[in-house]
């Protein structure tokens, strides 16, 4: 009995660290990558709101309601709206800041090497 007892407490000692959960950090990423998920899932364009407080708030054009919402997003300047389509194909919209580089619409990242699609 006393081995037993011994043998669950090395498996505990063992198992446990793992069981323990990070908080969850919100980024910009992880964000656009959710709304362009729900644009695909939902077959309809919706719109990523980000305020400079780090607020966003993920709407969906028909009807015009609110997906999902939250804080923590760190922004260093000014905000950003982004509308995603259908197909997830990504737009920013023009009243937004300059974010960290042009964005690549097609996989919806802000990057130094992304396609300039001209207007």
């Amino acid at each position: 009995m006393v081995v037993v007892i011994a043998i669950m407490g090395i498996a505990i000692a063992v198992v446990a660290p793992s069981m323990i959960l990070e908080p969850h950090r919100t980024t910009l990423g992880t964000v656009i990558s959710d709304a362009r998920r729900t644009a695909l899932a939902k077959s309809e364009t919706v719109t990523l709101s980000v305020a400079q407080n780090g607020a966003w708030q993920l709407t969906a054009l028909r009807p015009a309601s609110i997906i999902a919402s939250g804080d923590g997003i760190p922004m260093e300047a000014g905000t950003l709206v982004l509308s995603v389509s259908p197909l997830g194909v990504c737009t920013i919209d023009v009243a937004s800041d300059r974010h960290g580089g042009p964005l690549d619409p097609f996989t919806c990242t802000f990057s130094d090497t992304a396609p300039v699609i001209p207007r």
